[in-house]
């Protein structure tokens, strides 16, 4: 949704997030820009291929800990997602 519409989904608009780990989230965003979709649209999981290849396109290597914060950025990504869709639905045009 955010790399189609342009725009930030509210859940991800944190407050406040800790200094130490900015960079992480700048990584889950740039991540969640290539992310692959259903053909209904809805997310994919990031996969470890994708995460694989932003490394080494970003000449990047996570620690265990960074890529543990990747998945649960994505697992609390797709939820919200998730929720969003069924909030939609019986929604009329």
């Amino acid at each position: 949704m955010w790399a189609q519409t342009g725009r930030m989904p509210a859940e991800l608009d944190v407050a406040e997030l800790p200094w130490c780990m900015e960079y992480v989230w700048t990584w889950f965003l740039s991540l969640n820009s290539e992310r692959q979709r259903t053909d209904m649209g809805s997310p994919k999981p990031l996969s470890s291929e994708q995460i694989t290849a932003w490394q080494g396109l970003n000449d990047v290597r996570l620690t265990a800990v960074e890529l543990l914060a990747i998945r649960v950025l994505d697992v609390e990504y797709l939820t919200a997602e998730s929720r969003r869709a069924q909030a939609g639905k019986g929604r009329g045009p």
